[in-house]
């Protein structure tokens, strides 16, 4: 065999039967949805038993619910995509930074104390590092698992799929931060995928 550079142009595939893409979650409004394919309330469920019993072991007078742990998730998703400077910037009194949104249902401390308090795991159970289950992801372990069934359950699988590797940007102190060069996320954590092809979906 020999390398030319007059090559001829790769073949498309073809698929052999055509395929369902509908998404099997019921129709609803867009938060229904999203509630739906990821199992929200569960994930609520498990983040508010977790933070409690980690604030009780730690000897914190800290109390969360439901309801505010879900408003505190929304309100990560929101800073997601209205990033600001620095944190305490959307509860500012600044006409350009103030973010009712956030400011209107939570105060900068109670937020603080959330994040500090967010457990999804019992430390208590973790496996030592001698022990063959070590797990250096268990904290979000449970997250991790919950997230998986939940896309696999929510869409019909395609018939054309890819496996491939992301970078999931992050820059702070972590054993499991990788440095891979010439790529557009340089740091962060490696994750293998399952996508269909043609969707982009993460099964």
């Amino acid at each position: 065999m020999k390398w030319t550079n007059k090559c001829k142009p790769p073949l498309k595939p073809v698929a052999t039967k055509k395929v369902d893409y509908e998404v099997t979650v019921a129709n609803g409004t867009l938060y229904e949805v999203y509630c739906k394919t990821c199992f929200l309330d569960t994930l609520v469920e498990l983040a508010t038993n977790e933070s409690n019993r980690y604030a009780a072991k730690q000897g914190h007078q800290f109390e969360t619910n439901s309801e505010e742990i879900k408003a505190f998730f929304g309100i990560l998703v929101l800073m997601g995509y209205h990033s600001l400077p620095s944190t305490r910037n959307y509860w500012s009194t600044d006409a350009d930074l103030h973010v009712p949104y956030v400011a209107d249902i939570i105060t900068v401390k109670r937020f603080k104390a959330l994040k500090r308090h967010l457990h999804f795991n019992n430390n208590d159970e973790a496996p030592s590092r001698d022990s063959a289950e070590f797990d250096r992801a268990y904290k979000v372990r449970p997250v991790i698992n919950q997230l998986i069934a939940a896309f696999q359950r929510t869409r019909q699988p395609e018939l054309c799929q890819s496996v491939d590797e992301r970078m999931v940007k992050f820059k702070g102190h972590n054993i499991m931060r990788q440095y891979v060069k010439n790529r557009p996320v340089k740091w962060g954590f490696k994750m293998w995928l399952r996508c269909g092809s043609r969707s982009g979906y993460t099964y």
